[in-house]
């Protein structure tokens, strides 16, 4: 009888248990935020990206989709990423900069569902007028 009340309150191995119940969950936590910290960084960097392209389409710095391309490459430095930039240079200058979700982000399971299957920015700038 003795040994089965030691037995009961005998906490030994106790951690052991409790870390292991926890531990999925500080895991996916861990993931997450990691998943949505890049997200957030390529969103980031594709806005700055695409400001700055446009910006320069409308005062002329850029008069060709080869230029915009090239400036783009050196601007998303994050990666091998496949981005996607589609250009108008019409009397609104605009500049779409795309990349698929499951490249923005490092394991690209938990925001495909909620954000769609593409991170996309937009940017749009009137053409300034030369003097």
């Amino acid at each position: 009888m003795a040994k089965t009340i030691d037995f009961l309150n005998d906490e030994y191995g106790a951690v052991t248990i409790e870390f292991t119940a926890l531990f999925p969950f500080f895991l996916f936590l861990l993931i997450f935020f990691v998943d949505a910290s890049m997200i957030y960084l390529t969103h980031s960097e594709m806005t700055n990206a695409a400001r700055d392209i446009v910006r320069r389409m409308s005062t002329d710095q850029f008069t060709t989709l080869t230029q915009v391309e090239d400036y783009a490459e050196t601007k998303l430095l994050l990666g091998s990423r496949e981005y996607e930039i589609q250009v108008d240079f019409g009397a609104e200058q605009m500049v779409v900069i795309s990349v698929p979700m499951g490249e923005a982000a490092i394991f690209g399971i938990f925001f495909q569902p909620i954000l769609g299957n593409t991170l996309a920015v937009v940017s749009r700038q009137r053409r300034e007028p030369l003097a």
